[in-house]
Parts: structure tokens; sequence; C-alpha cells
């Protein structure tokens, strides 16, 4: 195990599903900047979670840990999560970044054992298709 690997495959696994999360509620609101940053949030914790899956040295430094590891490649889909300035291109590119979050947490998960947050993934997920999330109690919300 590389130095540093734990603590950002523990937090990773739900601060990037939280941050989705938070971007939802910023485009209901209709506030674009809010959940653009939200959505550069998402992406560093991704970021933090490939680090750990390429055994990255420091993977808490993210995109500069994955890019000093040697012939390392990116996740694929990398790009879909890129937003145009509307409300409409944010919300398509966290939807990308929802199914980018869930490969590299499962990728970071061969590496360091942990638990992914299920729950919060379906939350989120939710939260940004407009679907019903059955909450713990099995009632949709």
């Amino acid at each position: 195990m590389r130095s540093g690997s734990v603590s950002p495959a523990k937090t990773g696994r739900c601060l990037g599903w939280v941050a989705l999360g938070d971007l939802a509620k910023y485009l209901d609101r209709g506030s674009a900047w809010e959940a653009r940053a939200r959505l550069e949030e998402a992406r560093a914790q991704a970021w933090q979670l490939w680090a750990v899956a390429v055994g990255a040295v420091y993977p808490a430094f993210g995109l500069t840990a994955v890019l000093d590891v040697p012939d390392v490649t990116l996740p694929p889909g990398l790009d879909a999560t890129a937003a145009g300035p509307g409300l409409a291109e944010v919300r398509r590119a966290a939807i990308a970044l929802a199914d980018l979050l869930a490969l590299v947490t499962e990728r970071g998960q061969s590496v360091i054992p942990f638990e992914p947050p299920g729950g919060l993934q379906a939350w989120a997920r939710a939260r940004l298709t407009g679907t019903a999330w059955p909450g713990p109690d099995g009632i949709a919300r």
C-alpha cells in the first residue's frame, strides 16, 4: 500500500457523491456557478480515487499524483465530465461524472478494500436524473 492512500479512498468514496447531490440542488435552484463548483469538487474526489487505483505515491494530490505515475492511463469517460456554461450541460456532465466516480470507486477498491456508499450513490443519481429514490425504508421520495 502506498503512503497516504487509505484516507483518500475512505473520504473520496463519499465526498464525491455528496458533491454530486449538492450539484443537483444548485441545478434545481438555477445556480449554474454553484453547480459547476460542485462538479469540480466531485471530479477532484474522482481523481483521488483514480490515484489510489493506479498506485500513485500520494493519492491525496489527485490529478497531480496521477500524472506522476509512469505510463499512467487516464480513466475512460473523463472528457464527458467537462461542462458547457448552461444548466443542461452541467447536468449532463454530472451524470457522466457519476458514472466515472462509480468506475474509479470500483478500481480503487481493488487496491484498498473499502465499502462504497451504495445508498449515497443511489440518492445522488436519483437527484441528478430526477427519478424517485427509494429511501432506506423503501418509500419513494
